[in-house]
Order: structure tokens, then C-alpha cells, then sequence
């Protein structure tokens, strides 16, 4: 999508069903500054909506960066936009999970890549996604990429595509 009176851009859209998905609300783009919007991911729990999505509006300082929406109120309306992560290297492919009042976070990483190539990393939100903790490696060697994540109560399960036995086996599912 263009956006009208702006650069081209890429724009994430919202759509939501409060009837178990027999009918939709007309698309919202979703409420944000930037014109790069990329792998967006959505989860609920109870009232709270999360929208994670990578951004490329400062790719000339940091590439590109995490960022989340939050809503109280099943979608009707969100909050500001908040940058979850910000680093001069790439980070993308962003997933979210959500139980209660935490909100889950997995990512594919580029910080390590000279030295260890692409890492999976993790951070957990309390508070619905208003307090953040800090950021974890749960990766160490080779290329990890393509997360995905699922929570329920205080059980979190992530799973990566991984190189680290290409040489022998080929890749696998971690």
C-alpha cells in the first residue's frame, strides 16, 4: 500500500470479528508513524489486543525495529505505539504470545550475525505490555530464523527453523 501524501511504504491493516469469525469489521490501518510495516503478528487474551510488527522508518540508524500496539477494549481503539526493540542491527520476523497479563515477544536477530550468525531472541512484557524486561538470547551458534511462539498461563513454547546441523542432517525444527 501507498499511503496518500507520503513516500511508497508498506502499512499493516486490522480487521476484527466479534461474532467467532462469521462477520468482519471494515480493515483499519492500524495507528502508527511509520510507512514500513512488516510481519505483523496479533494475539488476544480477555480484552487486550497485541499487534508486534518490524518497522523500517529509522532503517538508516537501525535497520529496523520491533514494535507494539496495545488494546484494552478488543481492537476498538489502541494505545500509542511503543518501540520494544531498537538496535543498529536488523531485527525482524517478530511474533507475540499472550496469557493474562503478560505479553511474549520472539524475534529473528542480526546483532551476532559476523560472529554467530542469526539468533532467536525473546523478551516477556508485564502490566499487558507496559513493563518490559530485559531482552534474552536463546540462541547461540549458526542460523536461527522463522520463530514462532505460544503461551498458555505461565507456560511459553517457541520453535525456530536452525542450520546448526545443515552439514550433516540438513536443517531442523528446534
Amino acid at each position: 500500500h501507498y499511503p496518500p501524501g507520503s513516500s511508497k511504504g508498506v502499512i499493516t491493516y486490522y480487521a476484527r470479528s466479534t461474532d467467532g469469525g462469521l462477520s468482519w469489521s471494515k480493515e483499519n490501518k492500524i495507528p502508527t508513524k511509520g510507512a514500513w510495516q512488516f510481519y505483523a503478528d496479533v494475539a488476544a487474551s480477555d480484552n487486550h489486543v497485541y499487534i508486534t510488527y518490524m518497522d523500517g522508518r529509522n532503517f538508516s540508524k537501525s535497520k529496523s525495529d520491533i514494535w507494539l500496539l496495545r488494546s484494552e477494549d478488543c481492537g476498538k481503539t489502541w494505545s500509542n505505539e511503543t518501540m520494544i526493540i531498537s538496535d543498529p542491527n536488523m531485527q525482524e520476523s517478530p511474533k507475540i504470545a499472550a496469557t493474562d497479563q503478560q505479553v511474549h515477544i520472539v524475534w529473528q536477530d542480526y546483532r551476532n550475525m559476523n560472529t554467530a550468525g542469526m539468533d532467536i531472541y525473546y523478551m516477556q512484557g508485564n502490566q499487558y505490555g507496559t513493563d518490559w524486561e530485559e531482552p534474552v538470547r536463546l540462541t547461540q551458534d549458526q542460523w536461527q530464523y522463522q520463530p514462532t511462539i505460544a503461551a498458555s498461563g505461565e507456560r511459553v513454547h517457541i520453535v525456530w527453523t536452525d542450520e546448526q546441523l545443515l552439514a550433516t542432517n540438513g536443517q531442523d525444527v528446534f
